[in-house]
């Protein structure tokens, strides 16, 4: 007899597995002759709320039992399936020895058996709603505060290979992870579970509105890729969602609709669902292709732009690609024109600026417009009569993939300026700023990438008209603002594999952005973000765009391309296959050494400027009389300032030699002081030190 004791629902005495497993035989007896369907699903919660109460053993059996009695009784289960997927999922949450191998998990195997038994034969529309309800539940798994007991580290242990343990540097941590991981398997496998169930409870429907049912699997969907942030970036679950678009198919129309209704009003219902349910695929296919961005953006940046990444994708990432190349494939039998509808999207964006920037004097005031229309677009906008398109996001991946890893014939035209370009891409990445996890890199890389193509094609960035427009220049730096507050805040939300790729790409970017506006436009912006930018990495970045700028002479019959981190975007190409660019026209008969001119003017605002950054860190309010933090972007200045030659270099001496005597002070007061900050400071003060040149200061 078995030591699992559960308590009875109306006495204090307890009850041995045999008497449970009675119970719910009786129950589905008296359930059977009585038709007391209620009864029979109280006495099943009851049991089944706590599998933890039960052994491994004791909780197949009663799953065994449970699928036996709903498998003989169809009419039981059709009137009880609403409930039954909460009690799988409780089922499968239990604690479970953890294995490898998905077929030796028995708790996944049972539950999925039962799971298409309430499929085919549960009542499809309660069915269908409850697993709405559950989608909705969902969450991400949360790896921190999680504890492991000792028998399922011994469990993980000896699913481990001797290779395996030889291999791993931390054995303990290695276990860590894999417990890490089955947890996030487990929570795909449930949305698997209770997805198929929908859509099989959908097909089963017959409805003459099917488009009401995909409406609510659509925004289902789109709620869950919010509430499950990272478990939808799973291949497995884009694959899933794939695989319902491409093999969606409409439930049958009832019966009687034929009978009911004259052939006219059939047809223009039929014609009217076509359209919403193309509309609400549309819409499903765009979130997968911008999520799948959003999660995978190193293979699909690694795929057109190889040199941005240390890693070669070329074996990891075929998975990747085998099923970017399907969505691609996928937009084309939507009917989905990708350069037309990207065009569309321009056009938006232009008429968007040309209705409001009259009463746009700031970047600010870009920002609300913009944030203004993506909170009242038809994507949210119900009352909206206009078409339902795939986002600019999915648009642009779609395209630069297609145009530069699969080699289709796509081209923009060339009526599409520069300016109008950055428009769009004002309407893109503003909502990232707002929202962190509306974030795609692969669509800001791939937007960037598009951009210095159609620079490096025109040789401008902005027209002769467009350069006499204070809004055009307003755009410009709105747009350098927002890519540079992108970039600068990867490292809080993604890894610093992603923060190396953007900072090459970026600086790349910015620096031939620059090459190609006005010399006098470049300056004002690069200095003011010197002066005024809030990321530090973002300034160190243009100190040495800005040191380029000032020492590098005018180009001539460079290639943006090649030069563009060394890239070639096309297949079977390399840089040296290209043929010359046009020669760029020099932008002033005075100037032909540098693309920007550092005058005994620039030179003093830089010292002025360099000198407000030594008075923040060595700011007295502070901790020890040292801002630890910006110390780096004080480095920064101090390797621009010995690198470039100064009319007054005294004045850099004398920012040297402060520098110099305020380590001096910062460390006598912290002789004798201990703790963790002091050790920072410290260690900052070392740093320093090595990157100040003595030489300079003693000189």
């Amino acid at each position: 007899m078995s030591d699992t004791e559960v308590e009875s629902l109306n006495t204090m005495s307890p009850l041995t597995f045999p008497e449970i497993v009675d119970i719910i035989k009786e129950a589905a007896k008296d359930c059977s002759a009585s038709h007391d369907n209620i009864s029979f699903l109280t006495v099943v919660d009851i049991y089944f709320e706590d599998w933890n109460a039960y052994n491994i053993e004791e909780r197949v059996e009663l799953m065994e039992l449970f699928y036996t009695i709903i498998s003989e009784n169809k009419e039981l289960l059709s009137e009880i399936a609403w409930d039954i997927p909460p009690l799988l999922l409780n089922f499968m949450d239990g604690d479970w020895p953890m294995m490898p191998a998905l077929r030796d998990n028995i708790q996944i195997t049972l539950a999925f058996k039962v799971f298409n038994l309430v499929s085919e034969f549960g009542n499809p529309k309660e069915l269908f709603l409850t697993c709405v309800e559950e989608i909705k539940k969902l969450s991400d798994p949360k790896s921190e505060n999680l504890e492991m007991t000792q028998e399922q580290i011994n469990t993980l242990t000896r699913s481990l290979s001797d290779e395996d343990k030889e291999s791993a540097i931390d054995l303990d941590a290695y276990i860590f992870r894999l417990f890490v991981s089955f947890n996030s398997r487990r929570a795909v496998l449930k949305f698997r579970a209770l997805f198929e169930c929908m859509k099989f409870s959908f097909l089963r429907i017959k409805s003459i509105y099917p488009s009401k049912f995909l409406s609510l699997i659509v925004s289902t969907i789109l709620n869950y890729m919010t509430n499950c942030y990272e478990t939808s970036y799973q291949l497995s679950i884009l694959r899933i969602l794939y695989l319902f678009i491409r093999d969606y198919v409409p439930p049958d129309a009832p019966d009687d609709i034929f009978k009911t209704e004259s052939e006219e009003v059939i047809e223009k219902i039929f014609a009217d669902e076509s359209y919403l349910q193309r509309k609400l695929i549309v819409l499903l296919a765009d979130s997968i292709i911008d999520k799948f961005g959003q999660g995978h953006f190193r293979v699909l940046v690694a795929k057109i732009l190889p040199s941005t990444v240390s890693q070669n994708y070329e074996v990891l990432g075929q998975p990747y690609y085998e099923l970017m190349d399907r969505l691609l494939t996928l937009s084309l039998s939507l009917d989905i024109k990708i350069p037309d509808s990207l065009v569309h999207e321009v056009e938006k964006a232009d008429d968007l600026f040309a209705k409001s920037l009259k009463t746009v004097n700031s970047s600010e005031d870009i920002i609300k417009l913009v944030i203004y229309s993506y909170n009242n677009s038809s994507f949210r906008n119900k009352s909206s009569t206009e078409l339902l398109s795939p986002s600019p996001s999915s648009l642009i991946i779609l395209f630069a993939y297609a145009k530069y890893s699969e080699n289709w014939t796509m081209e923009l035209p060339d009526s599409i300026s520069t300016l109008s370009l950055i428009k769009l891409q004002l309407t893109v990445f503003i909502p990232y700023l707002v929202d962190y996890k509306l974030t795609n890199l692969t669509s800001v890389i791939y937007f960037m990438t598009i951009t210095i193509m159609k620079i490096e094609k025109e040789k401008i960035v902005l027209t002769s008209e467009e350069l006499n427009e204070e809004s055009s220049k307003l755009l410009i730096v709105t747009y350098l603002q927002n890519i540079a507050s992108i970039i600068s805040n990867i490292p809080s939300v993604f890894t610093d594999t992603a923060t190396e790729m953007f900072t090459k790409l970026y600086s790349s970017f910015i620096l031939k952005f620059l090459q190609h506006l006005p010399e006098e436009f470049a300056y004002e912006y690069v200095i003011d973000s010197i002066d005024n930018c809030p990321f530090d990495d973002n300034t160190l970045c243009m100190l040495k765009v800005f040191k380029k700028l000032i020492s590098t002479a005018k180009f001539d019959n460079e290639s943006l391309v090649r030069d563009f981190s060394k890239l070639s975007l096309n297949k079977g190409e390399t840089n040296t296959d290209k043929k010359p660019a046009i020669p760029l026209p020099p932008r002033s008969s005075n100037q032909k050494n540098s693309f920007i001119s550092f005058s005994p003017e620039r030179q003093e605002t830089f010292i002025s400027v360099f000198r407000k950054c030594y008075d923040d860190v060595f700011d007295k309010s502070s901790a020890h009389g040292i801002n630890s933090e910006k110390v780096k972007k004080l480095v920064g200045f101090i390797k621009f300032a010995e690198t470039l030659n100064f009319n007054d270099f005294e004045k850099i001496e004398s920012i040297l030699k402060d520098i110099k005597d305020s380590i001096s002070v910062v460390q006598k007061n912290l002789e004798e002081k201990t703790g963790d900050d002091v050790k920072v400071i410290q260690n900052t003060l070392k740093f320093l030190q090595t990157n100040t040149s003595s030489e300079v200061i003693e000189a």
